[in-house]
């Protein structure tokens, strides 16, 4: 059964970066949840491919009760550590961080945790967002 696109009343932060400041939510677009994801989403961590890791910074929309799986890809690992998972319009919006430097990459990798479903941009699948953050492009 495919998955229900249908666009929900629920408005949440959404963004993938590698600095705070990078996935505020004065940076951060509003987006309609879809019914498959009626959670807003709020979460940091570190994201390795290969040898290369990053910090990252996540708001999206979210399954019910922000379950996590495993990544199951070998060259791609994640780990979030969940800030908030609401329900109400706009409440993934933790108080702005203070500045902070760019991380340097770390020649380690740990085993990941993906949240299901968070795809800050709809259409887009977290590995391809975070492919897109390690080139530079997304945050």
């Amino acid at each position: 059964v495919p998955p229900d696109n249908t666009s929900t009343s629920l408005l949440c932060y959404t963004c993938l970066g590698t600095t705070p400041e990078s996935c505020s939510p004065h940076r951060a677009q509003q987006s309609r949840c879809y019914d498959d994801s009626p959670r807003c989403y709020d979460a940091t961590g570190m994201a390795s491919i290969g040898g290369f890791a990053v910090l990252i910074y996540l708001r999206s929309c979210q399954a019910l009760g922000c379950a996590s799986v495993t990544s199951g890809d070998p060259w791609l690992n994640v780990q979030l550590k969940t800030t908030s998972c609401c329900s109400r319009p706009l409440c993934n919006h933790a108080p702005d961080p203070a500045p902070t430097a760019s991380p340097r990459p770390s020649p380690t990798a740990s085993s990941g945790v993906l949240p299901t479903n968070a795809s800050p941009r709809p259409g887009l699948a977290l590995p391809a967002l975070l492919l897109l953050v390690g080139l530079g492009l997304g945050g």
